[in-house]
């Protein structure tokens, strides 16, 4: 074994990293792996690849890939700035070259040739348009009755003035139906109907959704529950001083929430602080859903 290959095993061995999990982070087959760890370089594909794979190894291991490669250059084959294989061959090269010259040689009379053919069909074009210039018709007057200008001003205005009367009908329409709808929809309410030493309900009304904002002053805990949820929890929030948390409880039913720490916490619907009694500290608070 060469010192190199000993001292990249002594640091893959450091690392607790065995040959497999080399191979993953290099993409390095095993067997190069440790032919390198063998100092048996003869069995790497060539010169170039055993520096790069040399590299790779010790950059994985956690040692410095170039400075190693300085530090051990003469244990090390010599590279000859092998590139790699697949390269086509001089004369295919030097075929494509032939080809590409040979299209340059063509492209100057292909563009000539377009631009006589060009200037063919737009003189063409132009005699075309100037000989049927020549040509005056004098169709026969229509025997049909000739609408004067001014009925047809009349008309246009008569058009203008019923669409007009009809998109102010269909405003006036649409502008009651909307106040109807709102004079309908009833006021958004939030009120306290029963409160206990340690429990509070609280009856909504007249909302589209509901919305619950959790504020904690200091660390607090609520638990929520509903219809839903059946006997476990909807959701736990657990909160530190200064920060919330929202939820949309719009689609539930039989809202309850248990607090843990009631001086700590406050609760928004809709924007509205509930009023909640700061004792004892943990409080059960019910939200029913009025007509």
């Amino acid at each position: 074994m060469s010192e190199l290959g000993q001292r990249l095993k002594n640091a893959r061995q450091e690392k607790d990293m065995s040959l497999e999990e080399v191979q993953e982070a290099t993409k390095i087959q095993k067997r190069y792996l440790a032919a390198i760890e063998a100092g048996d370089f003869d069995q790497l594909p060539g010169n170039f690849y055993t520096r790069a794979f040399i590299k790779s190894y010790a950059d994985a291991v956690g040692l410095y890939g170039e400075e190693l490669l300085e530090e051990y250059k003469g244990e090390l084959p010599k590279s000859n700035s092998e590139m790699p294989e697949n390269l086509p061959p001089r004369k295919s090269r030097s075929s494509v070259s032939n080809r590409s010259s040979k299209w340059t040689s063509i492209l100057p009379t292909l563009l000539v040739g377009v631009l006589i053919i060009g200037v063919i069909a737009i003189f063409w074009y132009f005699l075309q348009n100037g000989s049927s210039d020549t040509r005056v018709d004098n169709p026969e007057p229509d025997s049909e009755e000739i609408v004067s200008d001014e009925n047809k001003e009349n008309q246009d205005t008569s058009k203008e003035d019923q669409a007009n009367e009809d998109a102010d009908k269909t405003d006036s329409t649409a502008a009651d139906e909307n106040q109807q709808q709102q004079e309908e929809k009833p006021a958004f309410t939030l009120k306290k109907v029963d409160s206990t030493n340690d429990e509070q309900t609280f009856q909504i009304s007249g909302a589209d959704k509901i919305e619950v904002k959790l504020e904690a002053s200091g660390n607090s805990w609520t638990g929520i529950k509903t219809k839903s949820s059946g006997k476990g929890w909807f959701k736990q929030v657990s909160l530190s001083a200064g920060k919330s948390s929202t939820i949309d409880l719009t689609n539930e039913e039989n809202i309850y929430f248990r607090l843990g720490s009631s001086p700590n916490t406050s609760i928004y619907v809709n924007g509205e602080k509930l009023d909640i009694p700061v004792k004892p500290d943990v409080q059960n608070v019910y939200l029913k859903k009025g007509e």
